[in-house]
């Protein structure tokens, strides 16, 4: 629940969701239409990927507890994090 909540305050999903209606759905006639369909879409998509994102979370919640485990995790996904960067930049 808490999750669902701050996507309402999440400047991320704002700023999608300002590109996706500004870039996909022209004024005119069946506008709410459109918008009601592009809204399902998200909502068929984004739905299975924050579950898939919250069982993985669960599921490495017990490792955490084990202060050695968590910090190869964080190291793990610093360097992931930092190989990202490197991606864009080159």
């Amino acid at each position: 629940m808490q999750a669902l909540a701050f996507q309402f305050v999440n400047p991320k999903a704002w700023l999608i969701s300002v590109t996706v209606v500004s870039t996909f759905l022209p004024p005119g006639e069946g506008y709410a239409l459109r918008l009601l369909v592009v809204s399902l879409v998200f909502a068929a998509i984004g739905l299975p990927c924050m579950l898939v994102w919250a069982a993985f979370g669960a599921g490495l919640r017990p490792w955490l507890r084990d202060r050695a485990v968590a910090r190869a995790i964080n190291r793990a996904m610093a360097t992931l994090a930092a190989l990202t960067v490197l991606l864009f930049w080159i």
